[in-house]
């Protein structure tokens, strides 16, 4: 967990906070990858991919679902990990970090706000950035159902 932990970081920031972290870089390395005809195009096709994955709305919002997540079980993580735990202490940061995430299980307004502060810090840096293209959406896409056709025999 620790790892993914500080996967998430690195690329998307805190949870309501993106200062300091690494996403726009990543979008536009990936963007470079997928411009420079002297790189395989499978390996161009890779980074397309990935880039578009990261830049869609579902991605940010599940992103700051993990980082709100984390921000809550993070101290726990770091306690039970230590040296010289207390079982009193061990019950006691349980028994919160339990109840702190029960208190934001059904809280997705700010998990929006906070994808939607994400995007607006994403552009207004993307904005910055000379001979890019990438924007990033405010929205969901929505899929429809593909309807088969139905043959009577």
């Amino acid at each position: 967990m620790v790892v993914e932990r500080f996967s998430i970081t690195k690329v998307f920031g805190y949870f309501n906070n993106p200062d300091n972290c690494l996403f726009v870089e990543l979008i536009t390395s990936l963007e470079d990858i997928c411009e420079n005809t002297s790189i395989k195009p499978e390996a161009r096709l890779k980074a397309s991919g990935f880039m578009e994955g990261l830049c869609k709305y579902e991605t940010i919002l599940t992103a700051q679902i993990y980082l709100r997540i984390f921000n809550k079980t993070t101290p726990l993580s770091k306690y039970l990990q230590g040296y010289g735990i207390n079982l009193v202490s061990t019950h006691q940061m349980v028994t919160q970090t339990l109840n702190d995430l029960k208190k934001i299980d059904r809280d997705f307004p700010s998990i929006k706000q906070a994808a939607d502060n994400f995007l607006t810090w994403a552009n207004s840096k993307l904005e910055t950035v000379e001979n890019t293209s990438i924007q990033i959406h405010y929205s969901i896409r929505s899929f429809r159902p593909t309807k088969t056709k139905h043959t009577q025999h």
